[in-house]
């Protein structure tokens, strides 16, 4: 004979609603404590921007140097930009050129400071710098 088995239902627990504020309420204090350190990166925003800005000179300066023409950086306040250039002055008149390569990556010399976010809320002024071929005749103009 076969025994007639009886179904016990199992009982799932879940969580009451009581457990479920508590956690998201101390997820809440600790994204409170935890996030503004994350975003208070003024100070150091603009570190980096003005890093950033003197690389860009040194490596202007030095490709000066070691090619024998003549290399700047330009910022652009309207358009927030930094850009490395050369003046191929080998032609009847000298040409400006902006394909210049970063160094490290290997991407044109060109920062966009309005939208690259390790740069946020940073806000370039208006500066040209000019390193000619020959170390002595370094020009600097800033306005």
């Amino acid at each position: 004979m076969v025994a007639a088995m009886s179904v016990v239902p199992v009982r799932l627990r879940g969580r009451s609603l009581a457990e479920l504020l508590l956690v998201i309420t101390l997820l809440g204090a600790l994204a409170l404590v935890v996030v503004p350190p994350l975003t208070a990166l003024g100070p150091e925003r603009v570190e980096l921007a003005a890093v950033e800005v003197a690389g860009a000179i040194r490596f202007a300066q030095s490709e000066a140097r070691r090619s024998g023409v003549e290399h700047g950086v330009l910022l652009d306040t309207a358009a927030q930009r930094l850009r490395v250039y050369r003046i191929d002055d080998s032609g009847p008149s000298p040409v400006v050129t902006f394909e210049v390569y970063h160094p490290l990556d290997k991407q044109l010399y060109d920062i966009r400071f309005a939208t690259d976010a390790r740069y946020q809320k940073v806000r370039l002024d208006e500066a040209t710098f000019v390193y000619q071929a020959s170390p002595a005749a370094s020009r600097t103009s800033a306005s």
